[in-house]
């Protein structure tokens, strides 16, 4: 595979920057600080995509070391040429991965599907690795030294090109099921749980319960005894309880044939109290029998006859009123006729304007005549035009038409009849000041002081046409009407208290509240008298004997006190005798199962016996395995040993015959018979071990695509020999590799 240019939008420090990498060997030779490296991070992160971005440290979290500071949009494009065809591959990157965005486009600039769903992690399609083994081979960034095993997919691929068997090797299932079998026995972390971590929870449950059991064994002796002790206590109050019941009836039954007197006394008093009161209440009524009256009706008539007297005072006072007005109101109207006059014969002294003042006179001699005349007729014109409106709504329902016609023209008739109504219902119009040619000024001031009396008159009778007044002759016999209703009403009340003893009646009010009275009293003493004769016949007659002399309050109040006390006492020991009978069944049941809880203690100890004896079995065939894998890898690591020895010996290096790999893949160094890891030999030379260590494994593990080679100043440490020895070797990787080689120093530059 081979890359042919890059194009960052924004990544770092770099923000729509292009390079064209379509050479076989890239040269990059800038300062420090330039971003060498941050395009080499760039072309790993279009490849593999980027972390999830959770580390602490900025140096290893690449999503927050290279989030672009101007706010440019994260990402870029990579064109790359693979077997033949060209591919540009676009990603954006997003505060997290689920924010990324990768497409994919062919050299038609096409959507291309090539790599199906796998295009976020494209890396692991074209190379058959994944990250962590992309970084310990094909990128070798700037002073990283190789001290750590190789990675899973690093062995797995080795055994798989290395060996007959397919990628996903038979040992590899074989450990991940043993893996599986253990866990599934003994869980390695909580709160994960296997078979046997199930057996020793349950044990340890069943053992606190076997304990329990014992406990309740060893209490239930305890428990019964003192159920029994409970019991005798019980039965001695009870029998306590029956003498005590026994004295207190006793003294019972003589406290009611005390009480049984007194009561009788009692008794024959108040029926005594209730007979002389419903004698004198007989007297009272006389013939009549209470029960019967009809006192309502006679509290309806006093209560309406005092209402009819105040509203016969308030018409009299209003009648007085209304004659006094009617007095004053002729009077006023004899002044206005004795003025009017006065005023005529003024004007017929004065000199006026002869023809139009007599056809204004006429006029207004007429004017009230004609406005009764107007006014009549435009009464039968409203009243003629309501009826024509109402039949004319009756008939819309069965001749719309005619309907119709007749409602608009009574609607029409009624307008112009409330009008002419109206306008003629006014009065008379104010008398107009004529002009008047007077020869004496002394009669014109007279006739002016006339005309302003008339004024004044006229003013008072509409005031008293506008208040009304009230009519005299209407009220007068208002008050007569009443008066009638009064009267009788007054003989009614008075028949009807004529039947009773009363020594005098001043006021109805006060003799109906006497007779409600008397008729509740007789009511209340007439069943009293029944009720306590019938309970003076049912109690029997008390005889003095010597037992009731025996009675004492005193006796009968310590008894009760002390039986009290002892049925508390009792209810009590009840109360805890139920409590601790609960107790023993559960105590009982505890015991009970005693026996069950050893059964299944017994069958999951031999459970457990047999689980741990696969247990050990499992755990002796894993450590069986990983040896058999470790020695298997380690003689699958021999063709990288060998390249790694060939690629040190070009480099000058002068012990490659002491180079050896662990089943894990570190490179030791054989001293003295004995192995000992890199990190004892110098900085350089750990750097130029490492250097051989990857190209030795890319030699060894890209079969198909190969990768770019991304060395990152990789021979910083090194003498100036060896370095030269370096870059002939990357010359001559050159041939099967693309090379990005950075640097910042000319005599490191290929």
């Amino acid at each position: 595979m081979r890359i042919l240019s890059c194009h960052i939008t924004g990544f770092g420090k770099f923000v729509n920057r292009a390079f064209d990498l379509s050479a076989p060997v890239v040269v990059c030779k800038q300062e420090n600080g330039w971003g060498k490296t941050t395009i080499a991070d760039f072309i790993e992160c279009m490849l593999y995509g980027m972390d999830n971005g959770r580390k602490a440290s900025v140096a290893q979290n690449l999503r927050t070391k290279y989030e672009p500071w101007s706010g440019a949009r994260y990402g870029g494009a990579l064109v790359i040429e693979e077997r033949g065809k060209t591919y540009r591959i676009e990603r954006t990157f997003g505060k997290t991965p689920s924010a990324d965005t990768v497409r994919v486009f062919d050299g038609n600039n096409m959507a291309c599907y090539d790599f199906g769903d796998r295009a976020q992690t494209l890396g692991e399609v074209l190379f058959g690795v994944d990250r962590e083994s992309y970084r310990r081979t094909a990128y070798i960034p700037q002073g990283e030294t190789q001290t750590e095993c190789l990675t899973g997919d690093i062995k797995s691929k080795l055994l798989s090109i290395l060996s007959a068997t397919p990628s996903d090797s038979t040992a590899q299932k074989a450990m991940d099921r043993l893996d599986n079998a253990e866990r599934a026995l003994r869980a390695k972390r909580r709160p994960a749980k296997g078979k046997l971590d199930e057996i020793d929870e349950k044990l340890a449950y069943i053992e606190a319960q076997k304990a329990d059991c014992i406990r309740a064994s060893q209490a239930l002796c305890a428990q019964r005894e003192t159920l029994a002790t409970y019991t005798q206590k019980m039965q001695n109050y009870t029998a306590e309880l029956q003498k005590l019941s026994s004295l207190l009836e006793e003294y019972t039954r003589r406290g009611e044939m005390v009480a049984n007197r007194a009561v009788r006394k009692e008794m024959e008093t108040t029926y005594a109290n209730a007979s002389e009161a419903l004698k004198e209440l007989s007297l009272f009524f006389g013939q009549i029998d209470p029960r019967t009256l009809n006192t309502e009706g006679l509290e309806n008539a006093v209560m309406e006859f005092y209402a009819l007297k105040g509203e016969i005072e308030g018409l009299e006072s209003k009648l007085v009123a209304l004659s006094a007005q009617d007095k004053e109101r002729e009077l006023l109207q004899t002044q206005l006729s004795a003025c009017e006059k006065t005023i005529e014969s003024y004007e017929m002294l004065a000199q006026t304007q002869a023809k139009k003042d007599e056809r204004e006179k006429k006029k207004a001699r007429g004017d009230a005549k004609y406005s009764k005349k107007r006014r009549k007729r435009g009464m039968f014109v409203l009243c003629l035009s309501l009826i024509i409106a109402i039949l004319g709504a009756v008939f819309s329902e069965t001749s719309k038409a005619l309907g119709i016609v007749m409602l608009v023209l009574g609607v029409l008739g009624t307008l112009y009849g409330f009008g002419t109504v109206y306008r003629h219902t006014k009065g008379l119009p104010a008398r107009k000041k004529r002009r008047l040619i007077f020869d004496d000024p002394e009669v014109e001031a007279r006739y002016k002081a006339t005309l302003e009396e008339a004024d004044a008159l006229s003013a008072k009778l509409a005031e008293y046409e506008k208040t009304g007044g009230g009519n005299y002759a209407l009220a007068l016999a208002e008050i007569e009407q009443k008066k009638s209703r009064a009267s009788a009403l007054e003989n009614a009340i008075s028949g009807f208290i004529a039947n009773f003893r009363f020594e005098a009646v001043y006021d109805y009010r006060s003799a109906l509240s006497r007779i409600k009275e008397s008729v509740a009293d007789y009511i209340r003493f007439s069943d009293a008298t029944t009720e306590y004769a019938q309970k003076i016949s049912a109690l029997a007659p008390v005889a003095d004997t010597g037992i009731i002399a025996d009675y004492s309050q005193a006796d009968v109040e310590e008894i009760s006190r002390r039986r009290i006390s002892i049925e508390r006492e009792r209810e009590r020991l009840r109360g805890e005798y139920a409590r601790i009978y609960a107790e023993t069944e559960n105590l009982e049941t505890q015991a009970f199962r005693l026996k069950e809880y050893q059964a299944e203690a017994l069958r999951l100890e031999e459970e457990k016996a047999r689980l741990e004896r696969r247990l050990t079995a499992i755990r002796s065939a894993k450590e069986l395995l990983s040896r058999a894998r470790a020695n298997m890898a380690t003689r699958y690591l021999d063709p990288v040993e060998n390249n790694c020895r060939r690629y040190a010996e070009i480099l000058g290096f002068s012990l490659p015959a002491k180079l050896r790999f662990s089943g894990e893949g570190l490179p030791m160094m054989e001293e003295s018979g004995a192995l000992r890891a890199t990190d004892y030999y110098s900085l350089g030379l750990r750097e130029l071990l490492d250097f051989c260590v990857r190209i030795a494994l890319a030699e060894t593990l890209y079969t198909g695509a190969r990768p770019p080679l991304i060395l990152d100043d990789p021979f910083a440490n090194l003498d100036d020999d060896k370095t030269l020895r370096a870059k002939s070797l990357v010359q001559e990787l050159s041939k099967k590799y693309q090379i990005l080689y950075f640097t910042c120093k000319q005599e490191r530059t290929l």
